[in-house]
């Protein structure tokens, strides 16, 4: 049973059966002549599990989740096998209790016979029999009580697909209005919802809440049960209609990992080198998750525009924020994964600009936006003197970089938090989103995320001056 993997079809085209039969080959030679084989089975550890082994079976299951459910860990990390291993011991103790308690009663006594033991127990003289089998009784009654109800009110659905269901609304929406769109060649910049779209299964589904409030405006077209084939048909479709932005995340493989390498990079090739490519890696219990992680981090290795965003890492370190079944983000988790593909596009600009991004940033108003001025400038750009625009240092004072306190609402720039780049209109020049630079440069131009409402002398320059990114927006 240790070789078959849930991953191999002959699994469950003979393997189970073929185990059980092995299983009961085992158990019919311990009716032969006494031998090494039989004597192993009868030491004491054994026999004594032998004998509670059907306690065990009732015992281990239920005791796996509510230790899951209380403590929360990683999969196949250091805290996942100590709480299994706890597991086996709760399991242990239940299993040896049930027995002494409950099985060896009815065996020796029957049903009747061990009832009236319990009513002699309950009415004795002796205090500590009475506190024994009142606890006993009123575990019991109680745990009876818990299963009849639990039959009674399951749900038809798992409250993890419910919440899927719920969230392909959301998903199709996103999708609606898809129009076609130009992908302007070399634009690198950090990109905002509008300028992306993503592309997953059931984890992006679940996701969805995350990323509408990160990227509003984001584009997803994703569904359950998803794998790399029918992601490469999703994306081609999206490509025929031109309809696939400038920014792209890909999230395939929770289902069946990575099994060929050739149509991962089929898809990364028709996307194209002019796309920010972000490929979200894997995290769950399946046992080709770290195979299909590794594969999809060589393949992207040799893509320059193209970068993973490291889910697995991220979750693993916040294993609560999954929801039930432990593959699928809750709301929290939800957030978590937006923030975690936020980060990849920050970086992967950052890779291709060389224009510094603040990847400590936690929600969308914290990190650049792209605004085009006159003639299509891209803001983040590089200035005459080699010096990258917009990249102001954290901390500045707010006349240096040219933001007053009062400007935009955030109460003063000195804290890098305080600017927000969501306050810029879309069709500002590059001098509202990235003209500044550090103190000692000679930049005057407006600081990243001033209000274009602001009247120029409140932001610090000048009406007309010229930012090094480019000309001011009219």
């Amino acid at each position: 049973m240790l070789t078959l993997r849930q991953s191999h079809a002959f699994t469950f085209r003979g393997g189970i059966l073929l185990g059980s039969m092995l299983a009961a080959v085992l158990v019919a030679a311990l009716l032969g002549p006494a031998g090494y084989y039989q004597r192993l089975l009868r030491l004491r550890p054994l026999a004594w599990l032998g004998e509670r082994s059907y306690a065990v079976y009732l015992w281990h299951w239920p005791v796996i989740l509510v230790l899951d459910e209380l403590l929360p860990t990683a999969h196949d990390s250091a805290a996942h096998w100590a709480v299994r291993a706890l597991a086996v011991t709760v399991t242990l103790a239940l299993a040896a209790a049930s027995y002494r308690l409950l099985e060896q009663p009815v065996r020796r006594h029957g049903f009747r016979g061990a009832g009236r033991r319990a009513r002699r127990a309950l009415t004795s003289r002796v205090p500590a029999r009475r506190v024994v089998a009142g606890g006993l009784a009123a575990l019991t009654g109680a745990a009876t009580v818990v299963t009849v109800a639990a039959i009674a009110v399951a749900p038809e659905r798992s409250q993890t697909q419910a919440r899927i269901e719920a969230a392909q609304g959301a998903v199709d929406a996103s999708a609606v209005d898809a129009r076609a769109v130009d992908v302007t060649k070399g634009d690198f910049s950090v990109p905002t919802g509008k300028e992306i779209t993503g592309f997953g299964d059931s984890i992006v589904v679940t996701s969805a809440d995350g990323l509408e409030a990160r990227f509003p405006g984001i584009m997803l077209d994703a569904r359950s049960v998803r794998r790399w084939t029918d992601g490469e048909a999703a994306v081609r479709s999206r490509l025929a209609e031109g309809t696939v932005r400038r920014a792209v995340f890909l999230d395939f493989g929770t289902n069946a990992g990575v099994s060929d390498e050739a149509l991962v990079r089929r898809v990364l090739d028709a996307l194209g080198p002019d796309r920010m490519i972000v490929v979200v890696n894997l995290y769950g219990a399946s046992e080709w998750i770290p195979t299909a992680n590794e594969t999809l981090a060589n393949i992207v290795s040799s893509y320059s525009n193209a970068i993973i965003a490291d889910w697995h890492g991220a979750i693993s370190a916040r294993p609560e924020l999954l929801q039930a079944d432990g593959v699928h983000p809750g709301l929290e988790g939800a957030h978590l994964y937006a923030d975690v593909v936020a980060r990849a596009f920050a970086e992967l600009s950052e890779r291709l600009t060389g224009v510094p991004v603040d990847l400590s940033a936690e929600t969308p108003s914290e990190l650049p936006e792209r605004v085009t001025g006159e003639g299509g400038a891209i803001s983040g750009g590089a200035d005459d003197a080699g010096a990258p625009a917009g990249s102001a240092e954290t901390g500045d004072d707010p006349a240096a970089t040219g933001g007053d306190p009062t400007a935009d609402g955030t109460g003063g720039t000195g804290d890098p938090r305080a600017t927000d780049p969501s306050a810029a209109d879309d069709t500002a020049g590059p001098a509202a989103a990235g003209g500044t630079a550090g103190p000692g440069e000679g930049s005057d131009g407006p600081a990243v995320g001033t209000d274009l409402g602001t009247d120029p002398a409140a932001a610090g320059a000048e009406p007309g001056a010229a930012s090094p990114a480019g000309p001011t927006a009219p």
